[in-house]
């Protein structure tokens, strides 16, 4: 094999081990973050990732929906408790909040809209009947993706 064919060889191969190890490295991300049957994790980053075909080649990735969990807490109140969640759009497209769980039951369905680099705080109620002081509460909230994003909260 003569040297000008190792040459345009290894520039052919280059760029195609550089894609290769860039799509499992966001493979190896996205099992990693993959939202949860156990709910153990107080915060949570999942990808939603949209890509395109278009003329045989592979467009780069252009919309990422990333939320992250910054601060859960309960306050208490008379008649129960206030429960504050903070979470924040990482990513580059807008995302939109819809359904908090409690203990893998639907508590509320909520729409909140989110946009890249913003943070918002959802608050809830929760009535002194149905919940005790010293508790905790695994929740998860869920987004129009069907993504869950996990957090705990313990009641004061």
């Amino acid at each position: 094999m003569s040297t000008r064919m190792i040459v345009l060889a290894v520039t052919l191969l280059i760029p195609l081990l550089i894609i290769l190890l860039y799509y499992i490295a966001l493979l190896v991300n996205t099992v990693e973050n993959t939202p949860l049957e156990h709910l153990t994790n107080t915060s949570s980053t999942t990808n939603v990732l949209n890509t395109s075909v278009s003329g045989g080649g592979l467009n780069t990735i252009t919309n990422i929906s990333r939320i992250r969990v910054i601060d859960s807490y309960a306050v208490k109140t008379r008649y129960g408790w206030n429960i504050y969640i903070t979470v924040e759009n990482i990513g580059n497209e807008s995302d939109t909040l819809t359904t908090i769980y409690i203990d893998n039951e639907t508590h509320e369905d909520i729409l909140v809209r989110i946009e890249p680099g913003e943070n918002r705080t959802i608050t809830l109620f929760l009535p002194e009947k149905l919940y005790f002081s010293g508790q905790l509460l695994h929740m998860y909230i869920e987004d129009r993706y069907g993504d869950k994003y996990p957090l705990s909260v313990a009641l004061p």
